[in-house]
């Protein structure tokens, strides 16, 4: 409630730290109780859970004035809410989860290089179009009712692309999954970029957004797939934790490149998602021909894009 640039960069940092804690203890937590014939369908519930609330997260931004006090309250309600659950529960933590094992930032990125730096860039990906999406549609004549319907094509096309790109992840190399998921991503970014200028229906640009949030999304569960395949049980919290910092570095720094280049160029927002999209590309086809493909895959499992898979901007220009 506080207007000031400050104010809210420091809340922004606050929230993102807890985001990252609460999703390291629920991922732990679900993980820990979930048994080898469970955990799939636990955990998927989880992450589609995490997808639905981005897509009523956005549309709530259509019901409310961005400007006033209501859609804080009612933001306020829902988290008053989600801790009855936990104060009511007689559940007990489950015990020893990842206990003992230890893997740094460094040790991961050697043993599957490939992780850490499309976590990186999905990171930037996620963050950059979720935080400023609603200012480039408004740049381009939405309106407030619009702005929320084309972010939350965004979100619903990653919900309905997530299982099939996790079934072919499970049948080929995962690298090549999302290897294609990026090249799909560049070239639905391209169409919006093309699109926007013409006049073109909302119901092309909306089918141009929900393409790219349906191959962008689902990138965080691919890689986090891959490298549970690679490290050993014992190793995948502190690898989640690994690939957390490293997406919320990425989470951190991909608006602030974004923003700038949305400040030089018109469509600067699309150039940089295209940008990193191509990275994402280019270092997984790298990695393809350096190492082999891991024999053993665990089950996929869906994860929401985290920490800023959803983010309600203000009508107006340049705001959070």
């Amino acid at each position: 409630m506080v207007i000031d640039p400050t104010a809210w960069v420091l809340a922004r940092a606050l929230t993102g730290f807890c985001f990252a804690g609460l999703f390291m203890v629920v991922e732990s937590w679900l993980n820990g109780v979930a048994t080898p014939a469970t955990r799939g369908r636990i955990l998927s519930v989880y992450g589609m859970t995490g997808l639905m609330a981005g897509i009523g997260g956005q549309l709530l931004f259509a019901g409310v004035d961005p400007t006033g006090f209501k859609g804080f309250c009612i933001i306020g309600i829902i988290i008053a809410f989600a801790l009855v659950p936990i104060a009511l529960t007689r559940a007990t933590p489950p015990r020893d989860v990842g206990r003992g094992a230890r893997i740094g930032l460094m040790a991961l990125y050697r043993q599957v290089p490939f992780g850490p730096v499309i976590t990186l860039l999905c990171g930037m990906t996620n963050s950059a179009f979720f935080a400023l999406g609603p200012v480039y549609a408004k740049q381009h004549g939405f309106d407030t009712v619009g702005i929320a319907i084309f972010m939350a094509c965004a979100t619903l096309g990653g919900f309905l692309l997530a299982w099939p790109l996790g079934w072919l992840s499970d049948r080929l190399d995962r690298r090549i999954v999302v290897i294609a998921a990026a090249i799909a991503a560049a070239a639905s970014m391209l169409a919006l970029i093309t699109f926007l200028p013409t006049n073109a229906s909302r119901l092309t640009l909306s089918l141009c957004v929900a393409l790219f949030g349906g191959t962008v999304v689902p990138t965080y569960s691919v890689v986090m797939a891959y490298v549970n395949d690679a490290v050993g049980k014992s190793e995948f919290v502190a690898a989640s934790g690994c690939l957390l910092l490293v997406n919320g570095v990425g989470s951190a720094i991909g608006p602030v490149i974004a923003g700038i280049a949305m400040s030089t160029w018109q469509h600067g927002l699309g150039y940089t998602l295209m940008t990193a999209q191509i990275m994402i590309a280019v270092w997984g086809l790298y990695r393809v021909t350096r190492e082999a493909p891991h024999e053993h895959k665990g089950a996929f499992l869906v994860e929401p894009p985290v920490p800023v898979a959803t983010t309600l901007a203000p009508a107006h220009l340049g705001s959070d």
